[in-house]
């Protein structure tokens, strides 16, 4: 089966943001997902990982990947974040699900091995993520979002983490911190 040209120019573009933090080396896309390995020499984070990972902002669509503790999304300027991707590094594994505006229950537990990219969320549809759980079991790792009408919400941190639970407002932006304890 052939993959979608916005699939593979997605996992490109993880690919990318990859390289760039040494967690895989450019140009690693294979059959458009990435292969981002399971550690090695080049891994300079603490627990060896790397995540990277994009927002699809309603009515602005994908925006750039980004990685280990940058922002995604669009902070402070009212555009809601519809659905999210992420790909990881040295992880073995990772599952997130969330719970979207208007919903009265969390979605169903996505999951994805290293280096190929898991999606969460209703891409290029006007229905917004209120929260966001994590599952791993590699270890801890932080979240935080910027919800709408409120700012940024603190880190939380652990092997199974969430944000926004309770909060009933839509994300605006989000960061993932890999290595809890690193100044984030």
């Amino acid at each position: 089966m052939r993959k979608s040209p916005g699939k593979a120019l997605a996992a490109a573009a993880l690919a990318i943001g990859l390289s760039l933090v040494g967690a895989a080396p450019a140009g690693a896309v294979k059959g458009g997902v990435v292969d981002a390995g399971r550690g090695g020499a080049d891994q300079t984070l603490a627990y060896g990982r790397t995540i990277c990972y994009q927002a699809d902002v309603i009515g602005l669509g994908w925006q750039n990947a980004v990685c280990n503790g940058a922002v995604a999304g669009s902070v402070g300027q009212g555009q809601t974040i519809g659905a999210l991707r992420f790909v990881t590094g040295s992880w073995f594994g990772l599952c997130a699900r969330v719970f979207m505006a208007g919903g009265t229950n969390w979605e169903g537990w996505s999951c994805a091995d290293d280096g190929k990219y898991l999606q969460v969320g209703i891409p290029g549809h006007y229905v917004a993520v209120q929260a966001i759980e994590f599952r791993t079991d590699s270890g801890p790792m932080g979240i935080r979002a910027s919800l709408s009408g409120s700012g940024w919400l603190g880190w939380s941190y652990g092997g199974n983490v969430w944000t926004g639970v309770g909060e009933f407002r839509a994300f605006e932006a989000f960061a993932v911190n890999p290595n809890p304890g690193s100044g984030s």
